[in-house]
């Protein structure tokens, strides 16, 4: 652009220009072969570019809704693993305090979620490479495995004790992990409606 241009732009930028149909009028400030070019990028607009509807918003939905319950179970593995290391290593009455019945019955509880939400996502993630998750599978797996993994980060805090608020042991950190992800992408309440219309044929939306 030239220099008197520029002032014109410049002059006007806390001002918007008006609004002709989807595009700002800002051919007053361009050169014939800049009007050129932006005929051109409108035609392949209108013509190449398909209108965003609600439906595909609601296939990134989907996507990324599959992508938060991965994170939910490599929070509730990364808790576990931390939750083992220190039942092997911390000492208590002699011994550690592995070898408790309580500290035992914690970590089979955590283990046990985590394989299932393990299986759960490989069932979806198969899916998905076939073409074929839809909609609900995505929310049912994002509801449980994220309320699946505050149950897990839940366990791990309680197996260290005092310790488990501390960021030198990381359970702290997995735990504000998993609020984090319990709640984005939708909560937990939104996806047992999806699931639910899905299940009974019923919508329960208001």
């Amino acid at each position: 652009m030239t220099s008197a241009r520029t002032a014109a732009v410049r002059k006007s930028e806390y001002s918007p220009p008006a609004v002709d149909g989807d595009f700002y009028k800002i051919t007053d400030v361009l050169d014939a072969s800049e009007r050129a070019i932006l005929a051109r990028v409108r035609a392949f607009m209108e013509r190449e570019v398909a209108p965003i509807s609600f439906r595909d918003t609601a296939q990134v939905l989907k996507m990324t809704r599959a992508g938060v319950a991965w994170f939910a179970v490599g929070c509730q593995m990364g808790a576990y693993e931390h939750a083992l290391r220190y039942a092997q290593r911390r000492m208590q009455f002699g011994r550690p305090i592995g070898g408790f019945q309580l500290v035992q019955d914690l970590l089979v509880r955590m283990l046990g979620n985590v394989t299932a939400t393990q299986t759960m996502m490989l069932r979806l993630s198969q899916l998905r490479d076939q073409g074929l998750m839809r909609d609900e599978h995505a929310s049912l797996a994002k509801a449980y495995c994220t309320v699946k993994c505050r149950e897990t980060v839940g366990y791990a805090r309680e197996l260290l004790g005092g310790n488990g608020i501390l960021l030198d042991e990381h359970i702290g950190r997995f735990v504000a992990d998993a609020e984090a992800i319990y709640s984005y992408e939708g909560t937990r309440e939104m996806n047992t409606l999806i699931v639910g219309k899905s299940i009974t044929g019923l919508s329960a939306f208001v």
